[in-house]
């Protein structure tokens, strides 16, 4: 997998306690989640701790946002040499329910990264890392998909307790230099590899119409 993954770990990162995270608030990021117009990314913290997104557009209960990693100072404009990566949130909850649906077919045809995944229930966006460059997006309007993960918003989060006595529970695991990283890596419900043998399956379309139109919106 692409180190690009690594930036999405920590997507949602405006929680800043446990305690913050109630099934009340849980249940309101399902419903409707507004992503920050930058992310963390502890992989690469703190030489680029952080990486802008921009929406695009909405299309099918969906919203869908350019989130395509850059060195300092982020410019938009040198994209043509940038692989691909576009968030999808799943404003909709038929949209949502068609994306759970879709990870667990995954699921059993034995592609899933993780073979024992956790509960899709509150599976709420999905970073999807595409083969292609931004350039060619904009002249196709396709995604020809390398990887999707899948996770839930971070306010849905249930931190692991301890086994025994002797071992700390998640909460004391977490050190103020690392707590927003660990943190982060809890949302992460699932991913796969796009299988090769799929070809043309794999692109993920949108209106070339509404690419163009958000990309010059950018500039």
């Amino acid at each position: 997998m692409r180190r690009g993954l690594e930036f999405f770990l920590a997507l949602i990162c405006c929680c800043s306690s446990v305690a913050a995270q109630t099934p009340g608030a849980c249940r309101t990021a399902v419903q409707h989640l507004t992503l920050p117009s930058s992310v963390e990314s502890p992989a690469l913290h703190p030489a680029q701790p952080h990486t802008p997104i921009k929406f695009l557009f909405s299309i099918g209960g969906r919203d869908v946002y350019l989130a395509t990693a850059l060195r300092p100072p982020y410019p938009l404009n040198p994209l043509t040499d940038q692989p691909l990566t576009l968030v999808i949130v799943y404003q909709d909850e038929r949209a949502r329910q068609e994306a759970i649906a879709f990870l667990r077919k995954m699921g059993s045809g034995g592609l899933l990264l993780r073979f024992s995944s956790p509960s899709l229930d509150n599976l709420k966006f999905a970073a999807v890392h595409c083969k292609n460059t931004w350039s060619e997006f904009l002249s196709t309007g396709i995604c020809r998909v390398h990887d999707w993960q899948y996770y839930e918003p971070q306010a849905c989060i249930v931190m692991p307790s301890a086994n025994g006595p002797a071992e700390p529970s998640g909460q004391a695991k977490l050190s103020p230099s690392n707590r927003s990283d660990v943190m982060s890596n809890f949302n992460w419900l699932n991913g796969f590899i796009m299988p090769s043998s799929w070809g043309r399956i794999s692109n993920l379309r949108f209106p070339l119409a509404k690419v163009r139109e958000s990309a010059a919106l950018m500039k």
